[in-house]
């Protein structure tokens, strides 16, 4: 009888734990380029250097144009926490790039179909969407995971 209470008592842990496991691997957020764009980003450490401005050419010799978010959006705030970088520290840096000439100021948009449409127009540029907005014809660099 123990042993039947034992199982029970497993399946029912496996089927309230199932949820949990899934919700833990949900991916979030891709991060994407024109379909033109051939190159991958292997780590968070290299999509940092994208965003941060340390890496600013894609791997054909094309300039990296960064997109983002306006605000308070929910998804930049997703996207920079899962960086692990604060807002407020990315604007200093793009800021400090644009007054001394090393870069331009990224594309703001105000929605995800503003992000798909510049992306969609500017092959050079990245920006982040929904995993689940990615257009088909859109290359995904990296993906953010839930709880990453």
């Amino acid at each position: 009888m123990n042993s039947c209470k034992s199982h029970i008592a497993t399946i029912i842990l496996l089927l309230i734990g199932s949820p949990l496991i899934a919700q833990q691997t949900e991916i979030l957020l891709a991060v994407v380029v024109h379909e033109s764009i051939a190159t991958e980003v292997k780590n968070t450490e290299q999509l940092i250097n994208i965003y941060t401005l340390k890496s600013q050419i894609w791997d054909d010799n094309n300039r990296i144009r960064i997109a983002d978010y306006k605000g308070e959006n929910y998804l930049r705030m997703q996207f920079y926490d899962a960086l692990n970088i604060s807002t407020n520290d990315v604007k200093k840096i793009w800021l400090r790039a644009q007054l001394t000439g090393r870069s331009v100021p990224p594309k703001v948009v105000d929605s995800v179909q503003s992000m798909i449409d510049l992306i969609r127009r500017n092959p050079g540029t990245v920006g982040y969407l929904p995993f689940d907005r990615v257009p088909a014809d859109f290359n995904i660099l990296f993906e953010i995971q839930n709880g990453s």
